[in-house]
């Protein structure tokens, strides 16, 4: 009986793109990360996670009435580097 073949990880996109907001938010940020999300970017499936996340992370601050809420994205002090960072993605 021949062994099975190894199950190749397939990166998940969403988990992926959490680990890039948080990156993204550091104070760290410099150019060689924005490039390397930039091209994280270019597959569609990747686009589409981050793009989802902010959009949760955005409609989850909008409407969190408790004390502590996050800050709008817009306010954090390294917005200006890379806490506006989107995806366009390519499809």
């Amino acid at each position: 009986m021949s062994p099975m073949p190894a199950l190749q990880h397939q990166p998940d996109p969403e988990r992926k793109a959490l680990d890039w907001f948080s990156r993204l938010r550091r104070f760290q940020c410099d150019e060689a990360l924005r490039q390397s999300f930039a091209m994280w970017c270019e597959t569609s499936a990747n686009a589409s996670a981050y793009a989802e996340l902010e959009r949760y992370i955005e409609g989850s601050a909008a409407t969190s009435t408790w004390i502590g809420a996050p800050r709008p994205l817009s306010n954090w002090p390294d917005s200006s580097t890379c806490g506006s960072m989107t995806c366009s993605g390519t499809g």
